[in-house]
């Protein structure tokens, strides 16, 4: 019997990668407005989704585009709830009119890192989640306040590991400010995650073996040799006999 692995992108933020990633992946995350990305940009990474047949995912994030949502902002829990609900309400309007559904949620960048502590943010996205009536999964780190929040409200959830990041002992990701955060080298990367997928375990930036359970494996969609490390990935893990689903 394959293990079975989803493989996931950050796609729809303006890269010239999406058409050629979009068939090595089987889920998407698509930038909401947030960060990038406008109604035009949304229906044109639906499309894209439902012609290679790949799971879609609204990709929502804190308004701020100057930074590309990857910088953590101070915000009240109202303005954080509004901010998002307008970019969730389009996405789902749009995936709506083109007859599309949406499996998953998925915060982008920093707004996806405060959520590993925030339990006041974490609860603006639960109750989005409910207020929505949104029944599909929501993709969140392993060992987080989200995760845990959200299984003890019996909210659907996905835990996520990250191909290309470099992680801290306690399964937060290092920091983009750090020269060791990204990895990039095809090769190493498609190697590290079929350990990680065989062992349940990651090798953390200071060489701790973490315990670590997932089902889905993020690889971004912004580095500019994303189409080799995809390609690496989905090579490697056939070699492996796992299959991406």
């Amino acid at each position: 019997m394959k293990l079975k692995i989803d493989l996931n992108s950050d796609l729809g933020e303006g890269f010239a990668f999406d058409a050629q990633i979009m068939p090595l992946i089987s889920s998407c995350n698509i930038a909401c407005g947030g960060h990038v990305g406008n109604a035009s940009s949304m229906k044109e990474s639906i499309l894209l989704a439902q012609k290679n047949n790949v799971k879609i995912g609204a990709h929502p994030s804190y308004k701020d585009p100057e930074n590309f949502g990857r910088k953590s902002i101070q915000i009240s829990p109202i303005k954080l709830y509004t901010d998002l609900a307008f970019q969730l309400e389009d996405f789902h309007e749009i995936a709506h009119q083109n007859k599309a559904e949406v499996k998953h949620w998925k915060p982008h960048g920093a707004l996806y890192n405060d959520l590993f502590l925030d339990q006041e943010k974490a609860e603006v996205i639960l109750e989005l989640m409910y207020d929505f009536g949104f029944e599909g999964e929501l993709y969140v780190a392993p060992n987080s306040v989200i995760q845990k929040l959200a299984l003890a409200e019996g909210f659907p959830i996905t835990t996520e590991a990250f191909a290309d990041r470099n992680y801290q002992n306690d399964l937060q990701l290092v920091n983009r400010d750090s020269p060791e955060a990204v990895l990039t080298d095809a090769s190493k990367i498609a190697e590290r995650l079929v350990k990680m997928i065989l062992t349940k375990e990651v090798v953390s930036i200071t060489g701790e073996k973490i315990n670590f359970d997932f089902q889905t494996v993020c690889l971004h969609g912004d580095t500019p040799n994303a189409i080799e490390i995809a390609q690496k990935i989905n090579q490697v893990l056939k070699e492996n006999h796992i299959e991406v689903e």
